[in-house]
């Protein structure tokens, strides 16, 4: 079985660390969202901040679903992926409601805000939707 899976590594300097046999990993890049499979070409990329998903072998265990706040790089290479992020945490440890009030404040702060401020208030609204995503994504996953 192990010749069939990609050893996936995440490392943050805040000592988040997991390592994972999988068949596939899904992750967004500088230049869009890209999946990984067995024998991918060797790659060198920039992440973005969202969603990281990590496909275990099988169907006995759930896929993990990370988040990734700021930025990071990943390698792809002899079916090793080794992700070095800013800082990420499980998509799990999510919290739906806080983050649906979130939207809301951040929502109606846009209609209020500055020129200025409107950058500031857009990036913080996008990264509540994708944390939304992965909430959402994972409970379709365990239905």
């Amino acid at each position: 079985m192990a010749e069939q899976t990609l050893l996936v590594s995440i490392v943050t300097p805040q000592g988040f660390s997991i390592r994972v046999l999988a068949s596939s990993v899904q992750v967004r890049t500088a230049l869009g969202r890209i999946e990984i499979l067995r024998n991918h070409a060797p790659l060198l990329a920039t992440l973005k901040p969202g969603k990281l998903k990590v496909t275990p072998m099988g169907k006995q265990e759930a896929s993990t679903f990370l988040y990734i706040e700021k930025s990071g790089v990943i390698e792809v290479f002899d079916n090793t992926v080794t992700v070095l992020a800013d800082n990420s945490f499980y998509g799990s440890e999510l919290d739906k409601q806080a983050l649906v009030n979130s939207e809301k404040e951040l929502r109606k702060k846009l209609a209020e805000n500055s020129q200025e401020a409107l950058g500031v208030t857009l990036d913080a609204l996008n990264e509540v939707n994708e944390k939304l995503k992965i909430v959402d994504e994972i409970r379709n996953e365990t239905l």
